[in-house]
């Protein structure tokens, strides 16, 4: 059976993101979220947060009940994976600017595919314009 630790850890996993990257997002400590993904000291208030941030289902972390992934998102193979800085910040300002755009136009209630959705095309508009960039930086030399 799946613990909460075990969903903590598949959400920061999915995301791409070190523990302390994770932490420092939800504003806790590294060392809090490795405590968590062992399924120790893990409050409900810091599980509130998690699927604030993250956008997933406060259900599925305490019970495993249903599944907050979309088996088809792109979110798998997101560029914080790869190590990219440039690309981890992109990715970090279209998941920002999603979750701005859900808590403004759709009062926080975004499912979480609706919000792996958002994200996925911020982060493409995100990455077209630094591909133009590119290209003009290249003819510009």
């Amino acid at each position: 059976m799946e613990t909460t630790g075990e969903r903590i850890f598949q959400v920061r996993s999915r995301l791409g993101l070190s523990q302390a990257d994770f932490a420092e997002r939800i504003s806790v400590s590294r060392g809090a979220v490795g405590n968590w993904e062992r399924n120790l000291g893990i409050t409900q208030k810091n599980l509130t947060k998690i699927a604030d941030e993250f956008g997933c289902s406060l259900d599925w972390l305490l019970s495993g009940r249903g599944n907050p992934f979309n088996e088809g998102s792109n979110l798998k193979s997101n560029p914080t994976t790869k190590g990219k800085k440039l690309d981890r910040t992109l990715f970090q300002l279209a998941h920002d600017k999603a979750r701005k755009f859900e808590q403004t136009q759709l009062g926080g209630l975004a499912s979480f595919e609706d919000f792996d959705f958002l994200v996925q095309k911020y982060y493409d508009e995100l990455l077209l314009r630094k591909s133009q960039f590119q290209s003009s930086s290249k003819e510009d030399h």
